[in-house]
């Protein structure tokens, strides 16, 4: 299916990944950091595991988009709950496969997006018009901090 796009919308969208692109930038930061002191953490035996995210979700205020995707206002209309983290480091060491196949034949055909939108663009059922309805983009970062008390040892 051949997409058009206005000169109006790729200049919206190109704002908008930039915005996303600087807040991504910081969460990335953030999460190799995290990532660092978690494992010392794990070595220094002061937890005992972790698991770490990296999650991306869009809100809107549009009535009609949150009605079309029965979202409560208030609750995300799109969210990527992969692992993100990996797949920016993916797109890092293989810029190659950052093509958004459905703005082929577009005037934004080749446009690299950051990571975070590239997921908006490709994993969200949003068209470009409803993305562009998007007020906010949230990147979260959510760590669960594990500790365990072994009751019965299990031979192996």
């Amino acid at each position: 299916m051949m997409r058009t796009i206005t000169e109006e919308q790729k200049v919206a969208l190109i704002a908008m990944n930039e915005k996303i692109a600087l807040e991504e930038a910081k969460a990335i930061k953030r999460y190799e950091i995290l990532q660092k002191e978690l494992k010392q953490m794990v070595a220094d035996q002061t937890i005992w595991d972790y698991n770490i995210d990296f999650k991306i979700g869009c809100f809107t205020f549009d009535e009609a988009l949150n009605k079309k995707y029965n979202t409560e206002e208030g609750d995300f209309v799109y969210e990527c709950r992969a692992a993100s983290y990996r797949g920016y480091i993916s797109r890092k060491e293989h810029p190659e496969w950052n093509k958004v196949h459905y703005l082929r034949g577009t005037i934004l055909d080749g446009f690299r997006f950051c990571y975070t939108f590239y997921c908006i663009l490709c994993y969200s059922k949003l068209s470009i018009e409803e993305i562009l309805l998007i007020q906010s983009v949230w990147i979260e970062i959510p760590v669960d901090y594990q500790w365990e008390a072994e009751l019965i040892k299990i031979s192996e």
